[in-house]
């Protein structure tokens, strides 16, 4: 098992939150299939070089986002058929409307370059195989532990309202990662407050792809989950 510690400084007066997450393989069973309610995603141009800046809005909804570094977003959806709408300077602005679940894939072409009218929908990923039981290599995030570090010293955050009402507990998100290392079927398994369930399915979801498993030297599909607890000092 693999035990990440990392101390937050609260903006609190008196108050320090130390995060700490645990990351294991296969032991926490839990149901097929992504929540609702949100969808995610990468944004990349036609060298696969992800975009960072790109404004995502729910089209007819006024809901949007940005994506971040890596080209990846979060955005709340209620609709069982939403359409995007995706703005970035250089490039041409596009509405994609989404099928099927999971995380998304999206490409943008420059201005001035034409934009295939098979990119017209973003479908969804979908990984065909099984996940693998008992892989040879455990999935991995990328960077290892100082990555994963520095992933969460930029962008875990202790809910206002959990802070408020003195809530501390472990909040246990299962979800599989494919054989080209893209997070599908994040949930929560095991949680307390709703407020601190959203945050860690949020860090989930957020998250880069990862390195995927392994079996017999070949990337599989498999399934983790990450132990985030919070605590208040």
């Amino acid at each position: 098992m693999l035990a990440l510690t990392r101390t937050v400084a609260a903006a609190l007066a008196g108050c320090y939150l130390l995060l700490v997450a645990l990351l294991l393989i296969g032991p926490e069973a839990r149901a097929a299939g992504q929540t609702h309610g949100v969808l995610t995603g990468r944004v990349r141009d036609p060298d696969n070089s992800p975009l960072p800046g790109v404004v995502v809005t729910l089209k007819g909804s006024g809901k949007s986002t940005i994506t971040n570094a890596t080209g990846y977003f979060v955005l709340e959806c209620d609709e069982t058929t939403p359409a995007l709408v995706l703005n970035c300077a250089g490039y041409h602005p596009q509405t994609v409307q989404v099928k099927g679940s999971g995380s998304l894939d999206i490409m943008l072409y420059k201005a001035g370059a034409p934009v295939p009218a098979s990119l017209a929908i973003a479908t969804a990923l979908e990984a065909a195989q099984n996940p693998v039981a008992a892989p040879d290599e455990a999935p991995a995030f990328p960077g290892g532990v100082a990555g994963y570090r520095a992933y969460l010293k930029q962008h875990f955050h202790y809910p206002e309202e959990a802070q408020r009402q003195n809530i501390a507990c472990e909040v246990v998100v299962g979800f599989d990662v494919d054989e080209v290392g893209r997070i599908l079927d994040a949930e929560v398994v095991k949680g307390c407050a709703p407020s601190l369930n959203a945050e860690a399915l949020r860090l989930v979801r957020l998250m880069p792809w990862w390195t995927p498993a392994r079996r017999a030297g070949q990337p599989v599909r498999a399934t983790t989950s990450l132990h985030i607890r919070f605590e208040l000092q």
